[in-house]
């Protein structure tokens, strides 16, 4: 095997697209060895005794979220390339995606071409967004430059907390425990974050947080 080739992680939940991305990577000379995996665990217990250049992942696993599992790939190999694979095209998917550390995302919906520019592309260290998703970051931008005022200037400290926690899929029970109040207290939060942001549900609050950089102000 040539020294300068490349160790793909593939790890995705429905077996025809491990195989299908698989064929298309040994198609590229730079490819080595392939893993794949259709849970999460054992793509972690993997990655303890593996070093692997490409890591492929989809967000919707079986077993554990894809953005949890991005983290844990960062903590065992900080320097892999991160590449998202999803057929998740909502808001607060895209602005999670937007601020997460990774290299670069692919829709399923995407021509087998732009998986394998994607993969030559996060290899030689560049950034690659497919062109639908370019697309939808560019609309995100723009609206968010539309915006004008922004909302978190309205917002106390204590929403600015749970807005952050929201952000990191936490339950009013576990946030209540975490700030020390009660949990009719986070749902009065909650209720203002909606009333101020214009949000609807916590799904529009969590692309909101992620929109407006505010993820992770729970943790700070």
């Amino acid at each position: 095997m040539p020294a300068n080739t490349m160790n793909i992680l593939i790890v995705d939940d429905h077996n025809l697209v491990l195989e299908g991305v698989a064929k298309i990577f040994r198609d590229i000379p730079e490819v080595g060895e392939i893993d794949a995996f259709n849970k999460g665990a054992p793509a972690c217990e993997a990655l303890q005794s593996k070093r692997y250049d490409v890591c492929v992942i989809d967000l919707k696993l079986p077993d554990m979220d894809g953005f949890e599992l991005i983290k844990h790939i960062r903590r065992q190999h900080s320097d892999a390339k991160i590449l998202v694979c999803t057929m998740l095209e909502n808001a607060a998917v895209v602005n999670r995606l937007l601020h997460a550390n990774i290299d670069g995302v692919v829709f399923k919906m995407s021509a087998a071409e732009h998986v394998s520019k994607a993969l030559q592309a996060v290899s030689a260290g560049e950034k690659y967004y497919c062109p639908r998703f370019a697309l939808l970051e560019q609309q995100f931008r723009a609206k968010r430059k539309r915006r004008g005022i922004d909302a978190s200037c309205l917002l106390t400290q204590r929403e600015l907390e749970v807005l952050g926690y929201i952000a990191e899929g936490m339950t009013s029970i576990e946030m209540a425990k975490k700030m020390g109040v009660s949990e009719n207290n986070v749902e009065g939060f909650r209720k203002s974050l909606l009333e101020k942001t214009g949000a609807r549900n916590a799904a529009q609050l969590v692309a909101y947080a992620y929109e407006s950089n505010l993820a992770g102000s729970g943790s700070q």
